[in-house]
C-alpha cells in the first residue's frame, strides 16, 4: 500500500491519500476543456451532446485548449504548469521504503498529445487517451529502505524522466446540487492504464556521497526500470494524478453543470 501526502502551494493546500495510478494530471485537464461554454474563458469551446460528432468535437477543442490550460489561468485558480511546481511529497511505500521529495519541478507537460475522447453521458463515464513523449521530474529527495532486494539511502538532487508514455484514463463523475444549481463532481472510481518506452533515474549523493555505490545503484535503477516503477515511480505519478483532479475540480466548482454539457 503506497501512501503519499502532497503539499501544494496554491488554493489546493491540502493532503491526499493515494493509490497506484500514474500521470493523469494532464488528463484531468483535458476533461475540463471538453464540453464547457458560457462563463468559461475564450479558449474553452462548447460541444453539444446532440451533435452526432460530439466526441470528435470534444477532442478537437481539447487539443486546441491544452496549451492555454498548461500556461495557467488565475481567474480559474489554475497555476502555470510550465513547469508544474510541487513543493513537497511525502511517500511511504509499505514498510520497506520511505521517500521524501521537495521543490519538485515537472517539465514536459507541453509535449502532451490528446489522442482520443469518449464520453458516455448516460452512464457518467469518460475515457481519455493521451501520449506524452517526455515527462521530466527534477527536485530534491531523501530516501531510505529497500528497492526490490537492495538497500538504498541518500539525500540530494534527483531527476526522473518518463519516455514514450501512452496513457488511457477511465473515470466517472456525479452531479452535486449546491444552492439549487447542479455541479459536476469527479468520483474516486477511476482507472489509468499506461505503457512507457523507458524511464531514466538519476539520484545524486546516494550512500553519503559514495560515488561507486551511487553509480551502481543508479545503473541498477535504470536497467530494472520496469520493476522499480512498482515501488518508486508510481508514487510520483500518483501525485501528479491527484493534482490533476484538484485542478479539474477548480473549474467544476465555478461552473454549473448545465453550462458545461450543452443539450
Amino acid at each position: 500500500m503506497i501512501v503519499c501526502h502532497l503539499v501544494f502551494c496554491s488554493d489546493f493546500g491540502q493532503s491526499f491519500d493515494m493509490g497506484f495510478k500514474i500521470f493523469s494530471f494532464f488528463l484531468s485537464l483535458c476533461l475540463v476543456d471538453m464540453c464547457f461554454g458560457g462563463i468559461l474563458p475564450s479558449y474553452i469551446k462548447p460541444c453539444s451532446r446532440s451533435d452526432p460528432n460530439f466526441d470528435k468535437c470534444c477532442l478537437e477543442h481539447g487539443i486546441k485548449a491544452l496549451p492555454y490550460i498548461f500556461k495557467g489561468d488565475r481567474k480559474m485558480g489554475i497555476p502555470n504548469m510550465l513547469p508544474l511546481v510541487i513543493p513537497q511529497i511525502d511517500v511511504k511505500a509499505g514498510n520497506n521504503l520511505k521517500i521524501y521529495l521537495k521543490h519538485v519541478h515537472v517539465f514536459g507537460l507541453d509535449t502532451t498529445i490528446l489522442k482520443d475522447v469518449k464520453i458516455d453521458i448516460d452512464h457518467s463515464t469518460i475515457k481519455l487517451d493521451v501520449d506524452i513523449p517526455m515527462l521530466d521530474l527534477r527536485g530534491k529527495y531523501e530516501i531510505e529502505g529497500h528497492i526490490m532486494v537492495l538497500p538504498i539511502r541518500g539525500k540530494g538532487d534527483m531527476n526522473i524522466t518518463a519516455l514514450g508514455g501512452q496513457y488511457s484514463y477511465n473515470l466517472e463523475y456525479g452531479i452535486e446540487n449546491i444552492n439549487g444549481l447542479d455541479y459536476l463532481q469527479l468520483t474516486d472510481k477511476d482507472k489509468l492504464d499506461f505503457k512507457l518506452e523507458g524511464v531514466k533515474f538519476n539520484l545524486d549523493n546516494l550512500f553519503d556521497g559514495d560515488k561507486i555505490m551511487g553509480d551502481q545503484m543508479n545503473l541498477f535503477l535504470n536497467e530494472n526500470w520496469r520493476d522499480v516503477l512498482d515501488e518508486f515511480g508510481l508514487t510520483i505519478s500518483e501525485t501528479v494524478r491527484s493534482v490533476g483532479k484538484s485542478i479539474a475540480s477548480a473549474y467544476f466548482k465555478k461552473v454549473p453543470y448545465h453550462t458545461l454539457i450543452l443539450d
